[in-house]
């Protein structure tokens, strides 16, 4: 995307990185709206100047619910990668990967080694107790009738 952040009867200057913003969206809306929030409302609205009969304490105000937003935002885009992320292997799990090669070689019909069976049933414990623990979790901010904002389904 380009924006040009100067009035349209203005000609670009050359130093373009000041009159022009420009940026790229990824597949995922809610990064693309941060970044775009970010790069590109805040910076305009920052450097607006005619907001008309709003008054400076409102427009600090506005500034600072926008910017908190933006942050919030930040947040939410920081943990959505941090779960979405693949966390490494816990050191004290079987490496399953030979183990998985194994069973595909296998018959129809036939039994895996035990070895092999105890390796699988160990790491599907683990990710079934990793699941459930995600699961239960609770953000006892949600559950209670605080006003905590609209940001807060979003940390959670």
């Amino acid at each position: 995307f380009f924006v040009r952040n100067i009035p349209p009867a203005k000609k670009v200057s050359e130093d373009i990185c000041r009159d022009v913003i420009a940026g790229q969206f990824g597949a995922d809306v809610i990064k693309s709206f941060s970044v775009m929030l970010a790069n590109i409302h805040v910076p305009l609205i920052t450097a607006e100047d005619t907001w008309g009969l709003i008054s400076q304490d409102e427009r600090r105000a506005f500034f600072s619910l926008v910017s908190r937003f933006a942050m919030s935002l930040t947040d939410v885009v920081e943990t959505i990668d941090f779960r979405a992320s693949m966390k490494l292997q816990d050191p004290n799990l079987p490496d399953i990967t030979t183990e998985l090669d194994k069973i595909a070689g296998l018959a129809d019909m036939e039994t895996p080694p035990a070895e092999t069976l105890e390796k699988l049933t160990q790491v599907a414990a683990h990710w079934k107790a990793a699941a459930e623990a995600f699961l239960d979790h609770h953000d006892p901010t949600l559950e209670s009738f605080q006003d905590v904002g609209p940001d807060a389904p979003l940390r959670y």
